[in-house]
């Protein structure tokens, strides 16, 4: 059986430091290669990345804030598209109220 991992996901300003690094190897390194003609599939992960993070960012806030107004865990959860068991695993050690 085989095994796949989630990648962890970056901080918007991670993914940005990250995507200029890749930016610049790109540049330098595969720029020369007759095979990378079109550099847009990478530019195209690159601006999917950044836009992940920065969702899950305000995903994670607006849970946040959700249980800060006393929303329950079960509501959240239909919100989310899960039971609100999986949101209070997911989002509940983030929250201060539990």
């Amino acid at each position: 059986m085989t095994t796949t991992t989630t990648p962890t996901l970056m901080s918007s300003s991670e993914v940005r430091a990250n995507a200029d690094e890749l930016a610049e190897a790109f540049e330098h390194e595969f720029a020369s290669q007759a095979k990378m003609r079109d550099a847009a599939p990478l530019r195209e992960i690159i601006a999917s990345r950044q836009e992940r993070s920065t969702a899950t960012e305000r995903l994670t806030a607006s849970v946040i804030r959700a249980r800060a107004g006393g929303v329950s865990w079960r509501l959240i959860g239909l919100a989310l598209g899960c039971t609100g068991e999986a949101a209070r695993q997911k989002y509940g050690k983030l929250t201060t109220t539990t």
